[in-house]
């Protein structure tokens, strides 16, 4: 196994390694990114032709989180095959460069350990000879391009989308970026409306009250053990020949004669 060397030459093949790996990395980060960016447009742009629901919001948010984590699972096991040891990367140099073949791995091992049964003066030649093989040999080429046209294109389009949304319709988007994130909050508002509001009742008449729910599938109901009512305002009312009394009683509590 060839040593990693610290020596000039073994220092700028491993400034090269060194780029091939970030180029790599930077790749694939990128589409990663443009992935995600262009999910999350997605997301927020179906929020506004959806059904404003807690279902399809929920949906919404997790198509995004399931497409982010594929896209990611995606690029990471790209740039783990994509990615190669110092010894394998010497021995593509060489397969791709015959130049190099046994010049370079000497060279290295002699840099890393120089052995005391070779001479110095051979050592030194061996070394300055490859590198001139190493000056002579476009290895910038062996470093990846970043493919950044397509990556750049798809997030510049989703956030041109968000833009227009935003901008053509800036309540509608807000909303359906806030229920993406909060998808509860899609739920339509719960209305109760109870009828009569306010009455003048007799001692002894019967008296029916209605209510209604708009907004909610679950039918109104009693808790099993309500608390007690507070005290009902009630103001006199003077009538000719019987007594009566108006009640305003507090909202949501029985109303009792």
């Amino acid at each position: 196994m060839t040593p990693r060397p610290s020596a000039p030459l073994g220092a700028r093949l491993l400034a090269i390694h060194a780029r091939i790996r970030r180029a790599r990395v930077t790749r694939q980060a990128l589409r990663a990114t443009a992935a995600a960016v262009v999910l999350l447009a997605v997301a927020v742009t179906s929020g506004l032709a959806l059904p404003r629901t807690p279902l399809t919001a929920g949906v919404r948010l997790a198509l995004f989180g399931l497409g982010s984590l594929v896209a990611l699972g995606a690029a990471l096991r790209t740039l783990r095959r994509e990615s190669s040891s110092w010894d394998a990367w010497l021995e593509s140099l060489e397969a791709r460069f015959p130049e190099l073949r046994s010049w370079l791995r000497n060279a290295l091992d002699l840099e890393a350990s120089p052995d005391a049964h070779t001479s110095g003066e051979l050592a030194t030649a061996v070394r300055d000879e490859a590198a001139r093989r190493v000056d002579g040999t476009p290895l910038h080429t062996t470093i990846p391009s970043l493919e950044a046209r397509t990556p750049s294109f798809a997030m510049l389009t989703a956030t041109l989308s968000l833009a227009a949304c935003a901008w053509l319709a800036p309540a509608a988007t807000r909303d359906a970026w806030h229920t993406l994130w909060s998808p509860s909050a899609a739920a339509p508002p719960v209305t109760l409306h109870v009828e009569p509001g306010s009455v003048v009742l007799v001692p002894g008449a019967s008296f029916a009250v209605r209510a209604s729910v708009s907004g909610s599938t679950a039918a109104p109901r009693l808790p099993a053990r309500a608390p007690r009512p507070p005290p009902y305002s009630r103001r006199a009312r003077a009538t000719r020949g019987a007594g009566a009394s108006t009640c305003r009683p507090s909202r949501g509590h029985a109303i009792t004669p």
